[in-house]
């Protein structure tokens, strides 16, 4: 009875154990998401945050209750030919149904992911309801409009440099070399919006870090990259990016060490 009762501690104990380790380690897709989430929060306010994450959201419910996009539909009908089917998956099906059944399991999940993404992308105004990028959005009056009452929503270098950078974005996806796309059905049917989408998240992104190094440099530095630019090129934002450079290029191997262990974390 005490041999069961030892036993049954450990058992109890490593239970314990696991759950706390289970609890405390957060995986690196959380914390990717909430990142974003933070920098979000950081860059247009708290309260746009919220809202974009609730935008999402009531799209993800609407859209699992809507059918497949035509487009989508159209524009997958190739995707499935026999040509394209990989070797792995002939290699584990034991027969002709078993295969067909395989592509049409795959078929499916394919359409119904990048249908289910493409009305999403539709609900936020991403995409027009043919599937196109919605330039009305990312132009400046909807740029304006869209970060209403944001801390970014009266900052009129921000606004002009996301406008422009959208247009580049389009321009970049546009003249995507074609022989680049045809390599992959999925590119050659979504990629242009794919480029498109990679690069004008890589803008907002870019421009929210410069943006709180400019902050930063006010707020801990005393400098105002808009009142002092040391001769570097581009707006505030621009410079306050080159003086962080230099200045983190510039200091002493101690202030780099006590700088990395307060405010970065090992990989």
């Amino acid at each position: 009875m005490e041999h069961k009762n030892v036993v049954s501690f450990v058992v109890l104990a490593t239970m314990a154990t696991i759950g706390q380790a289970t609890i405390l380690s957060v995986d690196s897709h959380a914390k990717e998401v909430f990142n974003l989430y933070n920098m979000y929060s950081a860059c247009m306010g708290p309260e746009f945050a919220i809202n974009y994450v609730k935008s999402i959201q009531q799209a993800t419910k609407y859209c699992q209750q809507q059918k497949v996009p035509e487009y989508v539909l159209k524009e997958l009908a190739d995707k499935f030919n026999g040509n394209e089917i990989e070797e792995e998956q002939v290699s584990v099906s034991s027969s002709f149904t078993e295969l067909a059944s395989t592509i049409e399991t795959k078929k499916s999940s394919l359409v119904n992911k990048m249908g289910n993404l493409s009305c999403v992308l539709e609900q936020v105004k991403t995409f027009t309801p043919e599937g196109e990028i919605n330039m009305d959005l990312f132009g400046y009056e909807g740029v304006k409009e869209f970060f209403k009452g944001t801390l970014i929503g009266e900052d009129e270098v921000i606004l002009r440099t996301l406008t422009d950078g959208y247009a580049d974005c389009l321009q970049i996806a546009n003249n995507w070399p074609q022989s680049e796309l045809d390599r992959n059905p999925m590119a050659k049917a979504f990629g242009r919006r794919q480029v498109f989408l990679v690069c004008h998240q890589k803008l907002e992104d870019d421009l929210c870090y410069k943006k709180q190094m400019y902050e930063a440099l006010k707020n801990f530095e005393g400098l105002d990259t808009a009142e002092v630019g040391f001769g570097l090129p581009g707006n505030k934002y621009d410079k306050a990016l080159g003086v962080w450079a230099v200045m983190r290029s510039g200091a002493s191997g101690e202030d780099k060490t006590i700088n990395d262990f307060f405010f970065t974390r090992p990989n």
